[in-house]
């Protein structure tokens, strides 16, 4: 069932109010049609009506009898399509001609009005019930890949060459099935704070992560797909590293995010990828984790912008992108009280950082 819009409930009350107060009419309301399963023929539903209350007369009647010779009900069409109708009129004298017309522009308008939320609130539905059934779907190949994986790597002796990518695909559908399933959550993981939708995040818990610990199995896979397209990679990653504070998962994804970009944007050469330890100027220790490729770079009038959402400026013209994973990112490593930053230049690749809290306290 269709109801209207906010934006068109405003609309209409506003035009109401011209005909009450420039036209004089003594009461105006709109009805929309509405056709549903139980009901095949259309109904009507009032949507708004001015002014909202009748004066009374000294005898208890209404100003405004319920019926009368001025009262008009005009259609309120678009192409073939009756969308609704506009009940207006006044008792005290009839409409001139002039008064006529824009009553009727009047009636046009809030035609229109109404036609483009209909389509507007149509689209939403669809590509709502569109995702909703596109991610059902996704569950069951995902699981079929997933249970593949874990055939393959039982089938691999462990020092196997192919052993570890057996293990990338395992893991990389968990990560598939984890990101499918805050879904179904009323408060998820990778819904904003925002009213917009964007991906992630709602509110962290802050802990102690080892770096160590959850950066090799991203790397395994982004060498993996490195060595295919014949890149070089190189990684870093110090044992001794002391644990960051964030959440394990969020870094991931913002680990997943750059890694990403780094093998899609690099064409020749190679990516880099190091960690290490510095200090503030307060005293407080910080880990700072690079991830350095050999692309196209930024040029320098989308540095300011590159981490704003579904902003690729020239990087549009290498591959294709959403311009999403940035954004992403960067909400993620705010939340972890961290920062994130790069460094570019046109032709001269690109160098981006997550520098992150030492584990002391969550803030």
């Amino acid at each position: 069932m269709l109801t209207a819009s906010a934006d068109l409930i405003t609309l209409t009350r506003s035009q109401l109010m011209l005909l009450w107060q420039n036209l004089g009419a003594d009461s105006s309301t709109l009805y929309l049609t509405e056709q549903t399963d139980q009901s095949p023929a259309p109904t009507l539903i009032e949507v708004v009506t001015v002014p909202t209350e009748v004066p009374l007369l000294s005898d208890g009647s209404p100003s405004a009898p319920l019926r009368y010779q001025g009262q008009v009900a005009i259609p309120l069409i678009y192409g073939d399509r009756v969308l609704g109708f506009l009940m207006t009129g006044r008792h005290d004298r009839p409409w001139t001609e002039q008064e006529e017309t824009q009553v009727q522009q009047i009636a046009q308008t809030l035609a229109i009005a109404c036609a483009f939320d209909r389509q507007l609130q149509w689209l939403q539905q669809g590509q709502q019930d569109f995702l909703a059934t596109l991610l059902h779907q996704l569950r069951n190949p995902l699981t079929a890949i997933r249970t593949f994986g874990q055939l393959l790597a039982k089938r691999l002796r462990r020092e196997a060459e192919n052993h570890k990518l057996a293990e990338a695909i395992v893991r990389e559908t968990w990560h598939m099935q984890e990101l499918l399933g805050e879904l179904d959550h009323p408060t998820p993981l990778l819904l904003p704070q925002s009213p917009l939708p964007q991906l992630p995040a709602a509110s962290l818990e802050c802990g102690a992560v080892a770096l160590p610990q959850i950066l090799p199995s991203l790397l395994a896979t982004t060498e993996a797909i490195a060595q295919e397209r014949g890149l070089g990679f190189e990684s870093y990653i110090p044992a001794a590293l002391p644990p960051a504070l964030g959440n394990a998962a969020a870094l991931r994804e913002v680990f997943h995010n750059l890694l990403d970009n780094a093998v899609k944007y690099t064409q020749s050469g190679g990516i880099r990828i190091w960690a290490d330890v510095s200090v503030r100027d307060d005293g407080e220790e910080q880990i700072t984790v690079h991830i350095q490729d050999t692309g196209p770079g930024i040029a320098p009038q989308d540095l300011p912008h590159i981490f704003e959402r579904r902003y690729r400026g020239e990087l549009q013209q290498y591959t294709a992108g959403s311009g999403l994973g940035l954004a992403i990112a960067q909400d993620l490593v705010q939340q972890m009280g961290g920062t994130i930053s790069v460094q570019s230049s046109k032709g001269a690749g690109s160098v981006f950082g997550v520098t992150l809290p030492v584990a002391v306290q969550c803030p």
